[in-house]
């Protein structure tokens, strides 16, 4: 009878130590659960914080893109450009139907600017003026000009200067027209008689 309280006593001891580990088993368990919670909080907050810095990134990015375009495109002409001008095109290349190579032009050229932007207003004979926003680019020596009065699409000319001075300008305008045929003038432009 003693060994078989022995034995009852030494199984109790066993069931009670089994059951004591298995708390601490699940204590030590909840404990890491609850850490590795903790973890991917931290994470989801890194990432968060990692997300909103490149948002903020890529608008300044954008915004100094805006910025240095507004600034070129709202600057004002240079002086040697301000004011009106006699112009005279002569076509060195085509490939548009209606033109060939020493057609002439002359047209009266005004250089334009206020807050919203650069204008060349354009008047040739017999013909009401047309404008054109201008736009300039970083070197100012090619300006790309978009008609300002059309609902369609049409496309740029781009005029680019190669010799700028107070008494001529010279250079070239290029024009994409109908049928994405190319138009290749050479400029020369005088100030206007007054």
């Amino acid at each position: 009878m003693r060994t078989t309280s022995l034995y009852l006593s030494a199984i109790v001891i066993i069931f009670l130590s089994a059951c004591g580990g298995d708390n601490s088993r699940s204590v030590e368990l909840d404990r890491r659960e609850a850490a590795l919670a903790e973890r991917e909080k931290q994470v989801d907050s890194i990432t968060k914080d990692y997300q909103a810095l490149l948002n903020m990134r890529d608008s300044l990015s954008h915004i100094k893109t805006v910025q240095l375009d507004t600034i070129i495109m709202n600057a004002p002409w240079t002086d040697s450009l301000v004011g009106e001008w006699e112009s005279r095109l002569v076509c060195i290349s085509t490939t548009c139907r209606g033109y060939v190579i020493g057609d002439q032009r002359t047209e009266h050229w005004s250089f334009l600017s206020d807050s919203t932007g650069l204008y060349l207003e354009v008047t040739g004979k017999a013909k009401s003026p047309k404008t054109y926003l201008a736009k300039a680019s970083a070197n100012r020596n090619e300006l790309t000009l978009k008609e300002q009065e059309t609902e369609s699409a049409s496309p740029a000319s781009l005029l680019s200067f190669s010799e700028i001075s107070s008494r001529q300008i010279r250079g070239q305008k290029r024009n994409t027209g109908a049928d994405n045929c190319k138009l290749v003038f050479s400029v020369l432009l005088t100030p206007r008689s007054k």
